[in-house]
């Protein structure tokens, strides 16, 4: 992801060079600071911290098979706080400070409505980093592989073994002899202390949600492999092609040569992003997806 690291840098000078520049953020502090014109380093720090913070703490998610999605939607929450952060600071704008005021003709009211004004606007904004965050961790853990299923899938069976030979004990056996097996189960921590507690309210240990996740996993597992087994579709467009590849599930734009750049800024408007490893230019293969291919092919094959 270094070059993706990269990128973001360059994407935030251009945002503290074109948008959150020296002058909008002057502006912001004029009536709220008494040297207004030196808050712009701080802002620009706390701008740049802020970024990367939660691109450090998504990118450990990031696998080959999710990167693209992480992309995609570390994009969009740019874009986003980009946004949040002008509205905090055209808020901030409209307070106002009595010692840069002066005390003259002070007006309360105005002054709680700017106040409250702004500390929602921060406020949304702090919520909306939350939001974020926990948005792209749950989409980069639904880019599950097989393999990651079949392992899941695997320690579901095992606590659904333990789980029944827990209940089997608890029908036939005295609790202190429980409390002895239980011990030589092949359990994780959690589940020992789980199986304790309901040992002392004989509680029976939960084998239906668990039988339920484990039927959901399988068909999961069974649809993603035939999903993946499918041949890959190609449409032939003028000096390319673009594949339906199963297998990444990705729609992929090859050219024969690079494009003129009007179809390249194209793609890019599309959010077709381009893949190194893999020389197209790609789109997930999904129903939005397919939209902005058929958007594209227009463009291409009218």
């Amino acid at each position: 992801m270094t070059e993706y690291r990269k990128e973001i840098e360059n994407r935030i000078k251009e945002t503290l060079e074109k948008e959150l520049t020296k002058e909008v953020i002057t502006r912001a502090y004029y009536n709220v600071s008494m040297t207004p014109e030196d808050k712009y380093k701080g802002e620009h720090a706390s701008f740049k911290y802020s970024v990367f913070n939660v691109f450090d703490v998504l990118v450990k998610d990031v696998r080959e098979d999710n990167r693209d999605i992480f992309i995609s939607l570390f994009d969009k929450f740019y874009v986003g706080y980009v946004s949040r952060n002008q509205d905090r600071l055209r808020a901030l704008q409209n307070c106002f400070s009595v010692l840069v005021t002066g005390g003259g003709n002070f007006n309360t009211k105005r002054h709680q409505v700017a106040n409250d004004r702004e500390r929602r606007a921060s406020d949304l904004q702090a919520k909306y980093i939350e939001k974020m965050v926990s948005y792209i961790k749950k989409a980069l853990k639904k880019t599950e592989t097989i393999d990651d299923m079949r392992d899941k899938l695997e320690v579901l069976k095992k606590k659904q073994a333990a789980n029944k030979e827990f209940n089997k004990l608890l029908r036939k056996e005295t609790k202190e002899f429980i409390e002895g097996a239980i011990e030589s189960l092949s359990v994780d921590a959690d589940q020992l202390e789980d199986f304790k507690f309901r040992l002392e309210y004989s509680y029976k240990a939960d084998t239906t949600n668990i039988l339920n996740r484990i039927k959901t996993l399988e068909a999961k597992i069974k649809r993603t492999k035939e999903f993946k087994e499918k041949e890959n579709e190609e449409i032939s467009i003028k000096g390319g092609k673009i594949v339906t590849n199963y297998e990444v599930s990705r729609y992929q734009v090859l050219f024969d040569e690079k494009p003129d750049k009007s179809v390249i800024q194209e793609l890019k408007r599309l959010g077709f992003r381009w893949s190194p490893k893999n020389m197209a230019w790609q789109q997930f293969l999904t129903p939005n997806g397919t939209t902005k291919v058929k958007e594209f092919l227009q463009r291409v094959n009218p």
